[in-house]
């Protein structure tokens, strides 16, 4: 299993919160935890509220890009390493593991990583009604497939 946002296969802590009715399992690793305001200690572990009240919006916001809802692990992940978290990231990540098994050259699979991640930024500032970014960002992404589609492989 690997953290969640930074991929380290350290994990600290393991939350588990329902989105939408679905049980969704977070791995952090220590360093991923503590941004989050999350540290254990002795007695457990210790949750500062403020920052937890925003951990879980992130991690709503996160959530909305592809999951494994087995382990976590992210489409992002499965990209950039190659690996999976689970069996269930099998059937979850098909299509790209089988970009990934018939040789999509890197720079290519890098740049629908970027694409994706940008995306989900793109989504985050419209839902944040922060328009001005989101059209920098739009015509970011419009590039960017431009740049894709102009390379087919």
């Amino acid at each position: 299993m690997y953290c969640f946002f930074c991929c380290s296969d350290e994990i600290l802590i393991t939350l588990r919160m329902t989105l939408e009715g679905q049980k969704k399992n977070i791995p952090l690793c220590s360093l991923c935890a503590a941004e989050r305001g999350i540290t254990r200690q002795k007695e457990g572990v210790l949750l500062d509220y403020d920052e937890l009240s925003r951990c879980l919006e992130e991690f709503s916001c996160v959530m909305d890009r592809q999951a494994c809802p087995g382990c976590g692990t992210t489409r992002e992940s499965v990209l950039k390493r190659g690996v999976t978290g689970c069996p269930e990231c099998f059937n979850v990540f098909r299509d790209d593991l089988l970009s990934i098994l018939q040789g999509e050259p890197e720079e290519r699979r890098n740049l629908r990583i970027r694409i994706d991640s940008l995306r989900q930024n793109l989504e985050g500032l419209v839902k944040h009604e922060n328009y001005e970014a989101a059209v920098e960002l739009r015509d970011k992404i419009n590039k960017l497939k431009e740049q894709l589609n102009c390379n087919p492989e």
